[in-house]
């Protein structure tokens, strides 16, 4: 082509001037004289020769042997291209395209490149493929893209070779066709290209219109990789970490990911970052993690800028800043990753970096719950049972549970096991709430394998197993869960599921008490209060049921009572007696109503004497059932003792004590039907009473047998 251009000139001294310049430019026969070329080059360009314009022009933009000029870059290369020089025609393009010297005009670049295409420049084509593929300078046209990259690619333009393939990767232009994408990107992968060599291994990879291959695929990422290719670097990084198509090796994935990382490959920095807080290959280092994270965060990496927001919230490898926290979870959310979307939920939630708003923590919730991530999922099910930042859906709460425990999330299944223990939302099923919290204790949820050792233990949704109820409280118990540790303590000293142990039962109680559950801490009164397994302490069985007592246990509040009225275990006082009876009666304690009641009757030091309070906590005893208060309501009534007299009342109350087992309330049962006191007179009834009265001991009531000719030996 340059001959043609040779004999095109107006005379053999253009080209001789031509010539010239091309000798002492590279040095041919001559001392290499940049000055002395570019003068030859200036009077040839000067009496219209395209090349020398064309060399002069690439000297100015180069600022090769002269200052970088480009204007008279531009003004040499377009006085070129006018004379139709294809690789000036193609340059001028380039020129326009990039805005070099000139304002950016895709049209113009457009035809200077088909001036060259259509002379057979294969770096045109290329370019004009591109044009019409991206509709630069031209409507978009992929087929036409196609058309151009086709010419180029056949003239061997090894990036056009690369163009070609991605679009029968794509089908864009082109029927998709992935083994002809192989063909074309081995064409250019096998005459050195980089980039095609890299893609190549890509392809083999991904097994796409090739059998996947992990050795060939690590093969081209290395012959692209040597050759400074920097997605190559990160690949082959990918293979040695990972152990693909070659044996896994750290020291050379670190070694690869660095050299990516330096050209700037953001996945290289990412994994970089991760070497750095796990300690692969080198020692921990958690601030070269954050750099590592900060640099590709700055290229848009989502994970990273996640990551570095978690080491800003927890002080890790840089000063902890809730702020900056907050600033890298929004920027990795806006990303799209679920993660950073629910920490940043978290932040609002906690108001950490960001005011507490919790309308905001729910709506970020969602949209990583959304994204996938399953702690939303859980968070979000919540946050629905709850109403919190959102009006409470039971519905939507179990659908997200649901979507939670399917990936796996533990919490989620014991939440789905509770609404269907509950029947909530759905139908009551004790079995299936059985397998959700059996799958949730498989994962280590404590409170779970507790909830599943009950129904084990009470045969409900599975068949009764005590052995292996003790199993799940023990695991549980382990796990930390006091209620779990509480029950295995109850099977211990009832011998269910395991021997009887009252050391264990003891053992088991004393560590539930200690972790705060109620119950283990009345137990654990108990025991110590009768010296049940322990030495008997009075002080420590006040110090458990005074614990039980400020947590709503009102057998230990009724407990604690008799300990300040007898001085036991702590100084006598009756004002505290009063009040812990007081406390325990108002909550329905029987045994603590008629303590009180007796206290208001006798005046034991707590409070002043008052019969009406007396009659009041009686009544309330008795009609809880308690076979104390219900004699007392009988005297009381029998006699109009603080309470009208009524005898139908009285025999109504003796009744029910005397029917408890209460001697003294036989014994006036008796009398009442042997002599019709309230009731008609009924001497088989009367015997029947003196009777239950006598087997208890009481003397009266044998005597009224005899007298009744009616004593039976027992």
């Amino acid at each position: 082509m340059t001959d043609d251009y040779f004999k095109s000139s107006s005379s053999n001294s253009l080209n001789k001037l031509f010539l010239n310049g091309e000798l002492y430019s590279l040095g041919l026969g001559v001392q290499r004289d940049t000055r002395k070329a570019l003068d030859f080059y200036r009077q040839a360009a000067e009496k219209g020769h395209a090349m020398a314009q064309f060399r002069l022009a690439n000297a100015y933009r180069l600022g090769d042997g002269v200052g970088v000029d480009l204007q008279q870059s531009l003004g040499w290369l377009t006085k070129s291209a006018a004379s139709g020089l294809p690789d000036a025609c193609h340059n001028l393009g380039l020129t326009y395209h990039e805005g070099l010297g000139v304002e950016r005009d895709p049209d113009q670049a457009v035809t200077w490149w088909r001036l060259a295409a259509d002379q057979g420049h294969a770096k045109a084509r290329r370019m004009l493929g591109l044009a019409y593929f991206l509709g630069q300078g031209v409507e978009s046209d992929p087929a036409q893209a196609v058309k151009w990259w086709r010419l180029s690619a056949a003239q061997g333009y090894l990036p056009a070779c690369i163009d070609l393939a991605q679009a029968y990767q794509t089908g864009k232009g082109v029927e998709k066709d992935l083994a002809q994408a192989a063909k074309w990107l081995r064409l250019a992968a096998e005459q050195g290209q980089p980039d095609a060599r890299y893609n190549l291994g890509l392809i083999y990879y991904h097994g796409l219109g090739v059998e996947k291959d992990m050795d060939q695929a690590a093969k081209w990422w290395r012959l692209a990789a040597e050759q400074g290719q920097a997605d190559a670097r990160y690949h082959l990084g990918q293979a040695y970490h990972f152990g693909l198509g070659v044996e896994k090796d750290m020291d050379q994935a670190a070694k690869w990911y660095c050299l990516a990382a330096e050209q700037g490959q953001r996945e290289a920095r990412f994994h970089l970052g991760w070497f750095c807080f796990e300690g692969q290959v080198a020692e921990r280092d958690l601030a070269q993690a954050a750099e590592y994270w900060r640099l590709a965060a700055d290229q848009g990496h989502a994970v990273a800028a996640c990551n570095l927001g978690l080491l800003y919230k927890n002080g890790e490898g840089v000063e902890q800043d809730h702020e900056k926290a907050v600033k890298y979870f929004r920027q990795a959310a806006e990303g799209g990753d679920p993660e950073a979307r629910f920490n940043l939920s978290v932040a609002y939630d906690d108001g950490q970096g960001v005011e507490k708003v919790l309308a905001q923590a729910f709506k970020h919730c969602l949209l990583a719950a959304e994204g996938g991530y399953p702690m939303a999922m859980l968070n979000a099910g919540t946050s629905y049972s709850k109403g919190l930042g959102v009006e409470k859906d039971m519905d939507q709460a179990a659908k997200w549970w649901r979507l939670a425990a399917e990936q796996g999330q533990g919490e989620a299944r014991f939440h789905l096991g509770y609404l269907c223990f509950k029947g909530q939302v759905v139908e009551r099923d004790l079995a299936q709430a059985a397998e959700y919290w059996r799958l949730a204790a498989e994962q280590g949820h404590a409170v779970a394998a507790g909830n599943l050792g009950i129904l084990y233990r009470k045969g409900q949704g599975v068949e009764q197993d005590h052995e292996k109820a003790v199993k799940y409280f023990r695991q549980a118990a382990e796990g930390g869960d006091p209620k779990a540790r509480f029950n295995l303590s109850v099977a211990y000293y009832e011998g269910q599921g395991v021997e009887k142990d009252l050391a264990q039962a003891i053992k088991h109680c004393l560590l539930a008490a200690d972790g705060g559950h109620p119950m283990a801490m009345l137990n654990a009164g108990t025991f110590y209060s009768k010296g049940l397994g322990v030495e008997q302490d009075h002080e420590k069985a006040v110090k458990y049921f005074r614990q039980a007592a400020a947590r709503g246990v009102v057998e230990a509040q009724a407990n604690i009572g008799p300990a300040y009225f007898q001085g036991q275990g702590v100084e006598g006082d009756a004002e505290q007696t009063v009040n812990y009876f007081r406390l325990a009666a108002d909550q329905g304690d029987r045994k603590a109503q008629v303590s009180l009641a007796q206290n208001y009757l006798l005046d034991m030091g707590g409070g002043k004497q008052d019969l009406s309070e007396a009659v009041k906590y009686f009544r309330l005893a008795a009609d809880r059932g308690e076979r104390f208060g219900q004699l007392w309501m009988g005297f009381a009534h029998e006699n109009g003792f603080g309470v009208e007299k009524d005898l139908e009342l009285a025999k109504k109350y003796y009744k029910l004590a005397a029917d408890q087992g209460d001697s003294l309330a036989q014994l006036w049962m008796g009398s009442a039907y042997e002599n019709g006191i309230g009731v008609e007179k009924d001497l088989d009834l009367a015997k029947k009473y003196y009777e239950m009265a006598a087997k208890q001991g009481v003397r009266e009531a044998e005597q009224r047998l005899r007298a009744l000719g009616n004593l039976n030996h027992h």
